[in-house]
């Protein structure tokens, strides 16, 4: 009777391992930024965990079924004839397929939560690095303020004299350098009325530049990489 405790006492082992190996998947807590970024990864990520508990559950019942054989194999008489002996063999070994495939399904499923964690952190770190930052206090005699991110145009604004001071600030994260150019752009029609350009390097950036177009209603379109966020202050001069 002896000789059947040795696959019994494996295949408990693989089921601890099983159990040990699921406790230690990654935990999936959101870091901030993620749930209102991607809640329909985060519901994955909860439906995928409901899943592995559940498979976690029909481990356990499996190891303490594989238990409960051992000690019966084990209370039986030594006289107990082969056939009782095959039938248990049998049993174990069924449950240890049983184990197996719900070992393959678990790593499966620890493998997507890992899978979904990782692009919610890159998601983060990207959505990081192109937000606006702060708006600076507007200088003195602002009539206008736009600020944002990669390419955008403004709403019209009005300006009555001539020039103004185009002033700027940007922040480049994650590249060594891009060039930054604002286009002061007529409404009606969509053409230039000036442009203005300039190179900056990673990190921030600020500079300004006085515009001689006409007193009237323009809009600004900028031009830069998507990883630059800046503001743009459109300023009347005394």
């Amino acid at each position: 009777m002896k000789r059947y405790l040795i696959p019994i006492i494996t295949i408990l082992v693989l089921a601890s391992g099983l159990l040990i190996g699921c406790d230690s998947v990654p935990s999936s807590e959101p870091t901030v930024g993620q749930e209102s970024s991607s809640p329909e990864s985060q519901q994955r990520i909860s439906d995928l965990e409901q899943q592995i508990q559940l498979l976690n559950q029909q481990v356990d019942s499996l190891g303490e079924s594989i238990s409960s054989l051992e000690r019966e194999l084990e209370t039986q008489p030594a006289t107990t004839d082969s056939d009782f002996e095959a039938r248990i063999e049998q049993q174990i070994a069924q449950l240890g397929e049983q184990i197996d495939k719900l070992g393959e399904q678990l790593d499966e499923l620890n493998a997507e939560v890992v899978t979904i964690n990782q692009q919610l952190t890159e998601q983060e770190a990207e959505e990081e690095a192109t937000s606006p930052a702060s708006v600076p206090e507007a200088p003195p005699g602002t009539v206008f303020t736009f600020s944002g991110h990669g390419l955008s145009s403004s709403k019209p604004f009005t300006v009555t004299s001539t020039p103004f001071e185009i002033r700027w600030e940007a922040r480049l994260e994650g590249k060594p350098g891009t060039t930054f150019v604002v286009t002061v752009v007529y409404p009606e029609n969509g053409t230039t009325a000036e442009s203005f350009g300039w190179y900056i390097e990673e990190g921030i950036t600020s500079s300004q530049t006085m515009c001689y177009v006409q007193p009237g209603t323009y809009y600004l379109s900028v031009n830069t990489d998507l990883n630059v966020s800046w503001t743009i202050w459109i300023i009347e001069l005394d």
